[in-house]
């Protein structure tokens, strides 16, 4: 009663909402870390002229299954989970749900 559209949206509708946001921005931070298949089948394993579209999942791919370095592939995986555990830390932090 007696609140403006805009004031509805930021007081009412995003509070109720942000739980899902912020299980979206950690999936969608762990997908866009993590893909390497669509640019596999683009751009190859050297991730196309110049390596330009070299993404840290499809990095991870190719030094395990191209040029046989499992190990390597392996510790990049866990640098690459340690950054999505930090990232996922700082969400949760700064993203608050206030019940």
């Amino acid at each position: 009663d007696g609140v403006s559209p805009l004031g509805m949206i930021f007081k009412i509708e995003l509070p109720l909402i942000m739980t899902q946001v912020r299980i979206n921005l950690i999936f969608m931070t762990i997908g866009t870390l993590t893909t390497y298949e669509i640019f596999l089948i683009l751009l190859g394993p050297d991730g196309g002229p110049g390596g330009k579209g070299m993404v840290p999942g499809l990095y991870m791919f190719s030094a395990a299954f191209t040029e046989g370095r499992f190990g390597y592939a392996c510790a990049l995986g866990m640098v690459l989970f340690v950054i999505i555990l930090l990232l996922t830390i700082v969400y949760q932090k700064y993203v608050k749900v206030e019940k």
